[in-house]
């Protein structure tokens, strides 16, 4: 080479020089070219002479990473992108479904608060129900209770008529008492005790017979009988 050429060139120059003269022999570009030489003494003083190993520059790692950058940069932009906006997308679906079932749990509540409510008032009704039965029943039983005496009295006069005449009655409880009565004859006696017995039953009195005493004459005879209601 002419030393015109390479006076004053750095390393890397000289050595990107010789890459560009040796690439015609060697058949290495001179880009992907790497080569070793040392300067051998040459008597002209106008040329420098080299002697220049040359061989093909293997790919290394970096080489490959440097030329592959920035498709792998734009895969992971995308990959980014792509979880990214699946994140978003998750997001609001579990934002979604949560709202859903906080909206749901506040429903059942109110579902379950009628339905107590609905229970509650049923359970009311049925006891007001009851009551007002119980109610009914002890009026009926009061009306019946009022109604016992007055049925009695009607009862011995109608079994009394006119074979019979009632000399006292004598209560021994709220709805006890002991009749002592008169008849005609003896015979009308326990005919009148018989009527009695029947007319008493009606008007829902126990009858309890007595005893039947003739007078001394023989013509009367005095009976008396014990009632009650239940």
């Amino acid at each position: 080479m002419a030393a015109v050429q390479v006076n004053g060139l750095r390393s890397d120059e000289l050595q990107m020089a010789l890459a560009y003269e040796v690439e015609p022999s060697s058949g290495v570009p001179a880009a992907e070219a790497e080569l070793a030489f040392r300067a051998v003494p040459d008597p002209d003083p106008t040329v420098r002479v080299f002697e220049v190993v040359v061989r093909r520059r293997r790919a290394t790692e970096g080489g490959v990473l440097r030329r592959w950058r920035v498709p792998i940069a734009v895969c992971l932009l995308l990959l980014l992108a792509f979880v990214a906006v699946d994140f978003v997308r998750t997001s609001l679906a579990l934002s979604t479904m949560t709202h859903e079932v906080r909206t749901r749990e506040a429903l059942q509540a109110q579902v379950d608060a009628v339905r107590h409510a609905a229970a509650a008032d049923r359970r009311a009704a049925e006891e007001l129900r009851t009551r007002r039965q119980n109610a009914a029943r002890a009026q009926d039983e009061a009306a019946r209770l009022r109604a016992a005496w007055p049925d009695l009295l009607r009862a011995i006069a109608s079994a009394c008529g006119e074979k019979a005449v009632l000399k006292e009655i004598s209560a021994s409880g709220p709805y006890r008492a002991r009749l002592a009565a008169t008849a005609i004859t003896p015979e009308a006696a326990s005919q009148v005790m018989v009527a009695l017995s029947a007319a008493a039953a009606r008007a829902g009195w126990r009858f309890r017979p007595g005893t039947i005493a003739t007078s001394v004459q023989g013509t009367t005879a005095n009976f008396d009988c014990e009632v009650s209601h239940d």
